[in-house]
């Protein structure tokens, strides 16, 4: 079978004159999985690769391809619903969605008639069924577990699929789809070429506003060291990768597992520089772990702080206290890495008062950089569910949906337009003190970071402040 990966266009989320940080490491990973199987594919980028409607357009009837599968999160639904319509009326290819949102809001896609069939949950072994039903021409679709689809107007939905329990028996994602690594940009990276690796699957926490728990689930999965140490060798051999970016949700969860990885990447004296994606927690390190990261050749450390209120940290359950925050940042100080905080302007329960404590506290852990972003309450989340049934949520379309985006919701108390104005609040008063200034500055000790903080700066410029100007 012929099979076109796409992803589709990110603009709700980074802007029009952003390219997207990373090619989706979902999508490779099944496209690798197709490719064991025997099928033909290929992967288009639309950011990335520039592809207007009409070049799309030209590639499918070049193509032909019998399957089209899509991924998506809640913000670029809208752009991957459009890409599917132009699929159905220039081939005769089906066309299956998969990602978070058609996991999170499976009921939801499939009003759409353009589209076939959902991946709900894991998608490897589900799309390589698939593929196999479609090559032989079996019907049966509800033998299919993870899978939703739409036959002859009917919906028809398969049982859950157990998650992938063995992750060393998963190849490695397809990076060879992608057409030029050049075309992505991550804003922080300080070295390139970079790729992205997962070592783990499924956060065993519960944050209200998380759907990474759906997808991959709350049982921790994780990868074995050896694994790990021949795919980075191989990035290293065929991509001539200089920087890697680990996308867990939790890697270092499991304290001797991590010590572990560290102590064989040393041995190997990879010439990489590491960094993690989404951050850890900051209740999952010591001066082992932070010394063992810092010699393994980790520079940043990014800790989810979320919000200066005690009672929204309980209420969002993170299950981590403001003490083990404060001791988070001042060891990973210590160990002289750069540090991160993320923060949440309008969790449930926000008002002025607790958005002024957030601000404080940041200032009080003092991270070398700190990002002030306004919730969004994703549909299948808990905090979308706490605030949808009071009425606080205002805009359901879901291109608005994107983290750089003005808010969707508001509270009785506290306006879109103050959440706004608080979050732009926070960043002058977090990076406006000469002491941030000064410091910064001194740090910069090579044309690669000074770059790398121009290119964070003007982001920030250019999605928050800028964004007044569109309102």
């Amino acid at each position: 079978m012929k099979i076109l990966l796409v992803a589709p266009s990110q603009r709700q989320i980074y802007g029009k004159s952003f390219a997207p940080p990373y090619p989706p490491l979902g999508l490779l990973s099944v496209g690798a999985i197709l490719k064991k199987s025997g099928h033909k594919v290929k992967f288009i980028d639309i950011d990335a690769e520039r592809y207007s409607n009409e070049k799309f357009v030209k590639y499918l009837t070049d193509f032909q391809p019998d399957l089209v599968a899509i991924t998506c999160v809640t913000p670029t639904f809208n752009a991957a619903a459009g890409l599917a319509g132009l699929v159905k009326a220039k081939t005769s290819a089906k066309v299956m969605f998969g990602g978070v949102h058609p996991t999170i809001a499976p009921d939801d896609c499939l009003k759409n008639p353009n589209i076939d069939f959902l991946v709900v949950g894991e998608g490897e072994e589900t799309v390589k069924e698939l593929a196999l039903f479609l090559e032989s021409g079996r019907v049966d679709y509800e033998k299919i577990k993870g899978l939703w689809a739409r036959i002859n107007g009917q919906i028809i939905k398969g049982e859950a699929r157990p998650l992938i329990n063995d992750l060393d028996e998963m190849p490695y994602p397809a990076w060879e789809l992608v057409s030029d690594l050049k075309n992505y940009q991550t804003p922080d990276a300080l070295r390139h070429p970079v790729m992205s690796i997962m070592t783990t699957r499924g956060c065993p926490f519960g944050c209200t506003y998380c759907c990474s728990k759906q997808i991959f689930g709350r049982l921790y999965r994780t990868r074995s060291t050896a694994s790990l140490i021949k795919e980075i060798r191989y990035y290293i051999d065929n991509f001539g990768v200089k920087e890697l970016h680990i996308m867990d949700d939790v890697f270092t969860l499991d304290k001797a597992r991590t010590l572990e990885i560290c102590r064989s990447i040393q041995r190997e004296k990879f010439n990489l520089t590491l960094s993690f994606a989404n951050g850890i927690r900051a209740d999952s390190i010591d001066d082992e772990v932070l010394k063992a990261l810092k010699d393994t050749g980790f520079e940043d450390l990014g800790f989810g702080v979320e919000t200066g209120d005690e009672d929204i940290l309980k209420s969002i359950k993170k299950n981590l206290s403001k003490d083990a925050l404060r001791r988070a940042f001042r060891l990973a100080k210590r160990y002289g890495f750069n540090t991160w905080g993320f923060f949440i302007i309008g969790l449930p329960g926000e008002s002025a008062a607790t958005i002024k404590k957030t601000i404080e506290f940041a200032i009080e852990l003092d991270p070398d950089f700190a990002k002030f972003l306004i919730l969004k309450p994703f549909p299948g989340s808990e905090v979308f569910n706490q605030l949808n049934e009071k009425g606080y949520i205002k805009n359901f379309n879901y291109d608005n949906y994107g983290v750089y985006t003005p808010p969707v919701h508001e509270f009785p108390w506290l306006s879109a337009k103050s959440m706004l104005n608080w979050q732009r609040w926070a960043y002058l008063r977090f990076y406006l003190r000469p002491k941030k200034i000064i410091r910064h500055l001194m740090k910069i000790k090579s044309w690669d970071q000074f770059k790398a903080n121009l290119a964070m700066a003007k982001f920030l410029i250019t999605r928050i402040f800028a964004r007044e100007r569109a309102e």
